[in-house]
């Protein structure tokens, strides 16, 4: 089962379908570029964030039995195993880790078009909205300041920068 599949259409109908079928896998790399080993078992990864201490990787993963995608974590040491954040049947997807390590945000599709929800990584399953508009966003950047950079689909000008202080 794949959870993505790429498409085209032509005008006179014909669809072509390339299904997403190959697992991905973590690796390591040093700064030489040698790879030095893997981190967590082979999945359907998409996006990931490392946090700023470099002893969690946020990624979200799509479950090939479900077609779903929650927010997982993994610690960088030997022998870690992957803990799920999100337990929602919504689609949660790119994490972005906040500057001191302690929570991610995360877009989901569990409350209409995309909107970006926040969690403390101490606490799966908590979390809370950050942002919420009728307009997707897709979360991208969050500043040493407190602020969130995401992407808002406009209508008119296509996927505007916005910049908002969490709960303000």
């Amino acid at each position: 089962i794949s959870y993505q599949v790429l498409l085209s259409t032509s005008a006179d109908g014909v669809l072509v379908s390339l299904p997403s079928t190959r697992a991905s896998q973590l690796v390591w790399f040093d700064r030489q570029g040698r790879r030095t080993g893997v981190a967590g078992p082979p999945g359907h990864y998409n996006t990931l964030c490392l946090t700023t201490d470099d002893t969690r990787v946020v990624y979200d993963m799509a479950d090939p039995d479900t077609a779903n995608i929650d927010v997982w974590s993994l610690e960088t040491r030997p022998g870690a195993t992957p803990a799920r954040l999100t337990f929602d049947r919504g689609v949660d997807f790119y994490p972005v880790c906040s500057p001191d390590g302690r929570e991610v945000l995360f877009g989901t599709l569990r409350a209409g078009p995309p909107n970006i929800f926040r969690l403390l990584l101490s606490a799966p399953g908590n979390e809370t909205m950050a942002v919420q508009s009728p307009r997707p966003k897709i979360p991208t950047d969050w500043s040493r300041d407190g602020r969130i950079v995401y992407g808002e689909l406009n209508q008119t000008t296509g996927w505007d920068i916005k910049v908002a202080t969490i709960g303000g």
